[in-house]
């Protein structure tokens, strides 16, 4: 796997990651296949928030926060975002890859 460098690559990546069935949780980065919560760049971790997948595809601190940049334009804080009761696993995604579209027209 390639590493992204662009933050619409971060994104997309991270979308990918998260959209699997049963790859995406809230209130944590990342749990574990016991669904206890780890750290979102540990190997045993099976499931990610949207910000935890930014933060396991990102190459470093600075593309990881210019991809959690447009997120938050999209979406506001992303934290809040995926974790609404009610939200969805698909409106998580749909948001991400949105956001990495936009970064993607302006060249990012």
């Amino acid at each position: 796997m390639t590493v992204p460098t662009k933050a619409s690559e971060v994104l997309a990546a991270a979308a990918n990651l998260i959209e699997p069935e049963g790859a995406w949780t809230r209130g944590t980065f990342a749990r574990d296949e016991h669904g206890e919560p780890t750290t979102s760049s540990a190997p045993w971790a099976v499931c990610w928030c949207a910000a935890g997948a930014i933060i396991r595809v990102s190459a470093d601190r600075v593309r990881g926060k210019r991809a959690l940049d447009y997120m938050e334009g999209r979406v506001g804080y992303v934290d809040l975002f995926n974790d609404t009761s009610g939200r969805t696993q698909a409106e998580v995604v749909a948001a991400m890859r949105e956001a990495s579209n936009l970064a993607k027209k302006e060249g990012n």
